[in-house]
């Protein structure tokens, strides 16, 4: 499996990349905004992308929706340090698939992929 992790903050990067890995997540690509994340998008195929929700240069709902203005319908987790409701519904609206509110406990982030993936975690381990 295929995983994007968009995410600015190098440190907190690190610490879920190494996560996906030790979970059994095959790739992980990292990139660190928005925009990166599109250009390397534009000649790679993911099975998933997670992305957080503030950075600079293009935050993770421009990043949606762009994603979204062009076809792609790859499932896209969104973590956010904000307690704002109107930060979720502006991600829903974009066509995020699930959001992830941080500080991001392992368990709820392992979780909350395998439900947006569709999988049976039982089955997937």
């Amino acid at each position: 499996m295929r995983v994007m992790l968009v995410e600015d903050d190098p440190g907190m990067r690190q610490v879920l990349s190494r996560l996906l890995q030790t979970s059994g997540f095959g790739s992980v690509h990292e990139v660190g905004d928005g925009e990166e994340a599109l250009t390397a998008l534009a000649s790679m195929r993911v099975d998933l992308i997670i992305t957080d929700c503030i950075m600079p240069r293009m935050d993770g709902v421009a990043l949606v929706t762009a994603l979204r203005a062009r076809g792609d319908q790859t499932p896209v987790i969104m973590l956010s340090g904000q307690d704002d409701p109107h930060v979720v519904v502006r991600a829903i609206k974009a066509g995020v698939n699930n959001y992830i509110p941080k500080p991001i406990r392992p368990e709820q982030f392992l979780e909350k992929i395998w439900q947006t993936l569709g999988i049976n975690r039982a089955v997937a381990l």
